[in-house]
């Protein structure tokens, strides 16, 4: 074990068995380091060695602490693997790619559609990120492994998409643990109605958003007009791909799996509307109209549930859609 990590998971016990010893009651299961290693068998990532320990340890007790981190779950191992799998098969290949998605990344700082706290690229779904703390259902912690440049493998991130809001909290595992235990030495975390709180809400964003150092050198491509045969669209068979440029119109969504919108094709007489269902619809909500974009449209091959009330007035075309905001 991490001898590092057994110090201050000591301390952390020690805090709560004095101050919160409700937060010691619900525990995850044991495990064992067969249980670790057949994690990063499944997962094809070495864990950190104080991570590691953080279970093991804390199975000698019965298991590590569900509720002793501020307003955050801890996840299970196999809630961790789990999480982990979703991501990876929910994952755009080009999700994370800053050479193809640095130029939008870029804009959306300088928009301040986002909230960017160091080397953290701007994607949420990868194989290369851990989950392992949740809160309110789709906020998460995770080990990052695919850090932006300037970043460190390993590092701890916290991504929230509904806030638009990536941060990196710390370099290593390790130093976020002991972050966590100094915050609760030196009374920066109580214990509130519903469990441990931050004692100081985070500061209001008055102050301009920093652009991160990584992106700071990257601009949008001037655009360039790429027109297409209009029949091409029309024809293309399911699970064929195509590539168009033009500007985004009105957009609409049903829930979180269905997006309609409207696109003005460059060489098209007419605006078409196009449709992604559960399929690369990520990051449609900072999409603002008026943009240009080249999207990559797949013609999608499974039934379309009924959206009668959106589609009666206008034929809709139907796409797993991914998108490069230009200008």
């Amino acid at each position: 074990m991490d001898e590092r990590a057994v110090g201050l998971w000591q301390r952390i016990l020690d805090w709560l068995s004095l101050n919160y010893p409700e937060g010691l009651e619900y525990r995850h299961d044991p495990i064992d380091p067969v249980q670790i290693a057949a994690a990063e068998a499944t997962i094809g990532l070495e864990l950190p060695a104080a991570f590691a320990t953080s279970y093991l340890l804390n199975s000698h007790n019965g298991g590590i602490p569900i509720c002793c981190y501020p307003e955050y779950q801890w996840l299970s191992l196999a809630e961790c693997v789990e999480s982990w799998q979703w991501s990876r098969d929910n994952a755009n290949p080009r999700e994370n790619d800053l050479s193809e998605n640095g130029p939008v990344w870029h804009q959306w700082v300088l928009d301040e559609s986002v909230w960017v706290e160091g080397p953290i690229k701007l994607g949420i779904n990868s194989e290369l990120r851990i989950p392992f703390m949740s809160r309110d259902g789709g906020i998460y912690l995770y080990l990052d492994f695919d850090p932006a440049p300037g970043g460190v493998k390993g590092q701890v991130i916290s991504i929230d998409p509904e806030g638009c809001t990536w941060r990196v909290l710390a370099p290593s595992f390790e130093q976020w643990l002991e972050t966590f235990v100094i915050q609760l030495e030196h009374g920066h975390i109580h214990v509130g109605e519903y469990g441990l709180e931050q004692l100081e809400q985070e500061a209001l964003r008055d102050e301009p958003m920093m652009m991160p150092d990584y992106l700071r050198d990257i601009r949008l491509e001037a655009y360039q007009a790429a027109p297409i045969d209009p029949s091409a669209l029309q024809a293309l068979a399911f699970d064929q791909e195509l590539a168009v440029t033009g500007r985004m119109g009105s957009i609409m969504g049903i829930g979180s799996d269905i997006i309609i919108f409207d696109f003005d094709i460059d060489g098209m007489s007419e605006r078409q509307k196009i449709g992604a269902y559960a399929a690369q619809t990520y990051g449609f909500g900072t999409i603002q109209c008026g943009n240009y974009a080249h999207l990559r449209l797949v013609r999608y091959n499974q039934q379309i549930p009924d959206i009668e009330d959106y589609t009666k007035d206008s034929v809709v075309q139907w796409f797993a859609v991914s998108y490069t905001l230009t200008h």
